[in-house]
Parts: structure tokens; C-alpha cells; sequence
């Protein structure tokens, strides 16, 4: 078991992207991907930064993640 340490608020997402990989979204505004076999975070192009995330859903074979905080929806295609 390992602890995925990065966010500075409150979690309140988590998604599978597949058996390896998983999407938080936090209070913070940022949406991370974390590799769970590894404990570490996954680096990705940009940081991905909205309002609070309040919730998050993948599409797995295409890698699209659609996160929303309480007035916008943000697609991510293809990033991961």
C-alpha cells in the first residue's frame, strides 16, 4: 500500500483509468494521475488546474478524463 501524496486540499474525485492508473481531483483545483503500482505520481505535459474538482470520469480505451467543479466541465484527451 502507499500513500499518494501531492494535493494541498481537500480530495474529493478518484477514477481508474485502468487496473495501473489513477485521476484524482481535489479542493486544490488540480487533477492528478498517479501510477498505484509505484506510489508516484505519473508527470504529465501540463498541470491541469480548475476550481475546486469536484468530479471526475474517464473513458479508458480513449483516454479522455472529464473533471467539473461547480460551474465547468474540462475535457483532457489523449494527455496521460
Amino acid at each position: 500500500m502507499h500513500d499518494l501524496i501531492g494535493h494541498s486540499d481537500t480530495i474529493r474525485s478518484l477514477c481508474f483509468l485502468n487496473d495501473r492508473t489513477l485521476i484524482s481531483g481535489s479542493d486544490d483545483g488540480t487533477i492528478r494521475v498517479w501510477d498505484v503500482e509505484k506510489g508516484k505520481e505519473v508527470p504529465t505535459p501540463e498541470k491541469i488546474y480548475l476550481g475546486p474538482v469536484t468530479s471526475i470520469t474517464v473513458v479508458p480505451k480513449k483516454y479522455i478524463v472529464a473533471a467539473c467543479d461547480s460551474d465547468l466541465v474540462k475535457f483532457i484527451v489523449n494527455n496521460i
